[in-house]
């Protein structure tokens, strides 16, 4: 059973107020943010419930699975604003302090100075003994520490503005979640914590981000979609707020310093306008009581020309009102000027043929989107993330002026559907049962003689099971939209465009997988089989090296849990496979012989023995 709660304050819209709804909307993606990475923790004996946020018409609607909960069943606590803190059961209360032990989040005293007691994460954090008598844990979106309120922001927006999960886990030191907020004001240590937020907060500002700005600006544009952008900033927990100070941070003399700059000029615009976007059907939906989509396409499509089509209004907007929203959302400072000399001048259109003329066709490959000209990237970004659908081809709607250039949108041409954000989890299973399927039909129409290894075996895009591999692949990227550092849904991403040989993107995702998990086995034996079996002679140094690593790790890997034992096993025994037949594909017989021998000590089935039987004889016959 399902229960829903829509993220709106419903007299704001009736006062055509913005802010009240837009935070709504905030603490209900912390909610789902929080859960995520609390499930991927996996503390055994605590469960959670399923979550999706679903956004229509302007709106934000929570779908949530019912627990076996009540008021009486809360151990741990508050559910009251912190009128009443709860900290009845030491079970519940110890396995919530692992995870947030394991999310770097700082145990805490809340209360009053007559009557307080300790937490392991925030005061609303509840935790339920369920009539099932299985722990539970609800209510997250504040898991993670708001960062230090700035100028002219209000006290309350400690219950929004948070810290990243990847930057809090990363920080050298643990930090309250409860720092800022009434509920430990009244406590000796609360100005501790707030200092402590303070100096992440400089840190974040004035190290992580001016640090990934001059990284951003070493990259090819080409190679980067907005996704990617999104990914990228959450990997390194960079809040999207940020975006200005980013752009402030590229390096001028950066040999794509104006490209980079564009790239992020469009996603902090889309935000601008998608925002905007919902606010006016919320005052639609208020117009109309009679659920029918005709009113809301008629406003939508007003907007998009309003926003997009490059005439008198398009220029009102982008030269007064556009400026003053990306300095208050992004502090990004900025003339209108520019920006309509940037995303709507005809001599900006040449820059998307130009600069893909300057790249080597081996380095971008056809799902990699390239530097649209501005306009056309900023439209695709806007339509995707409000869920807008077209009934013809995007360049269809392009208009050409004598001074401009824009898109033209006709109500019978637009249809808009929900965008439903899921648990990477639920994307990560959709996208393995994709994966399922493919391999069937991989198997049932490849002859036996033929399958070696599905990994070496190239799927061709256009072909159904190509499509079943990249409709899994699409799954898969949804994942990461929630948890980007996810190292399973990463290590998927690479395999598959590497059987759809586009080894470009492939090796991307690996080496992200090897950024953000480099103590990781699986991680360095994957990358080195992929670069093994794609660029061999061009490579060969730095296939030995991850290969190396890989020893090392597995030296270095001392555990006394016999199922962790079981998996470096595994893994050792497939890194000495690998890697004897790397060094016997570069003509190493001996070092090969070796390695085929180190092998024998982790085969534990007759299937491996046999294996290594028979390569070992190969070997010495060569």
């Amino acid at each position: 059973m399902l229960f829903t709660m829509l993220c709106s304050n419903l007299r704001s819209v009736a006062k055509k107020k913005i802010s009240a709804d837009e935070m709504f909307m905030k603490v209900a993606s912390h909610e789902l943010k929080s859960l995520d990475r609390m499930i991927g923790k996996g503390v055994e004996g605590v469960h959670f419930p399923l979550m999706c946020l679903i956004d229509f018409k302007g709106y934000r609607l929570i779908a949530l699975s019912r627990l076996p909960i009540d008021r009486d069943t809360l151990m741990m606590g508050s559910a009251n604003a912190g009128k009443t803190i709860n900290c009845k059961s030491p079970d519940v209360l110890d396995k919530a302090t692992k995870i947030c032990s394991s999310l770097n989040l700082k145990p805490h005293r809340v209360g009053t100075k007559q009557k307080n007691v300790s937490l392991p994460g925030p005061v609303d954090l509840e935790g339920h003994l369920g009539h099932d008598q299985l722990v539970y844990l609800v209510d997250f979106s504040r898991m993670f520490p708001p960062t230090s309120i700035e100028p002219g922001q209000k006290r309350s927006c400690y219950l929004y503005r948070l810290f990243r999960p990847e930057f809090v886990e990363s920080y050298n030191k643990p930090l309250c979640s409860d720092a800022l907020s009434p509920f430990i004001a009244s406590l000796p240590d609360a100005s501790l914590h707030n200092a402590e937020i303070e100096e992440a907060s400089n840190f974040l500002k004035n190290e992580v981000i001016p640090e990934y700005a001059c990284l951003l600006a070493s990259q090819q544009t080409a190679l980067y979609s907005q996704e990617h952008l999104v990914h990228g900033l959450h990997r390194q927990g960079i809040n999207l707020r940020y975006l200005g100070l980013i752009q402030k941070a590229i390096p001028t003399d950066a040999k794509e310093a104006s490209n980079w700059c564009s790239i992020l000029f469009v996603e902090m615009i889309a935000r601008v306008m998608k925002w905007e976007i919902r606010h006016f059907l919320r005052l639609e939906s208020s117009e109309h009581v009679v659920p029918v989509d005709a009113p809301f396409i008629k406003r939508l499509s007003n907007l998009l020309n309003i926003f997009l089509n490059g005439t008198e209004s398009s220029k009102k907007f982008w030269k007064t009102r556009l400026p003053e929203k990306l300095r208050s959302r992004f502090s990004c400072i900025v003339t209108g000027e520019l920006l309509w000399d940037t995303f709507f001048l005809p001599s900006t259109s040449s820059l998307s043929s130009s600069l893909s003329s300057s790249l080597s066709s081996s380095l971008v490959d056809d799902s990699v989107l390239a530097f649209y000209w501005p306009l056309e990237r900023l439209c695709k970004r806007l339509l995707g993330m409000m869920g807008v659908h077209l009934r013809m081809k995007l360049e269809d709607f392009a208009r050409e002026e004598d001074d401009s250039f824009g898109f033209f949108f006709h109500v019978s041409h637009l249809s808009f559907s929900p965008v439903m954000k899921h648990l990477s989890l639920m994307e990560h299973i959709q996208g393995k049962i994709l994966k399922m399927e493919w391999k069937h039909y991989f198997r049932e129409r490849t002859p036996s003689a033929m399958i070696i290894s599905e990994s070496n075996h190239a799927t061709k895009e256009d072909s159904l099971h190509g499509q079943l591999l990249l409709m899994s692949l699409q799954r898969f990227e949804a994942a990461l939209e929630s948890n980007p550092s996810d190292l399973s849904t990463l290590l998927e991403c690479g395999k598959g465009y590497a059987r759809l040989s586009k080894n470009a993107r492939a090796e991307a995702f690996f080496r992200l997988a090897l950024s953000t998990h480099p103590q990781s086995l699986l991680v360095s034996l994957q990358y080195a089989r992929f670069l093994h079996q794609t660029q061999l002679k061009k490579r060969m140094e730095e296939v030995e090296e991850l290969y190396t690593r890989c020893i090392e790790i597995i030296q270095e890997t001392k555990t006394s849990d016999n199922t962790e034992k079981r998996k470096i096993d595994k893994g050792a025994l497939k890194t000495f496979v690998c890697f004897s037949q790397f060094l016997f594909s570069c003509y190493d017989r001996e070092d090969a012989l070796d390695a085929i021998q180190e092998a024998q000590r982790y085969a534990k089935y007759n299937k491996h023995r046999d294996l290594i039987q028979t390569l070992h004889e190969r070997y010495q016959q060569n």
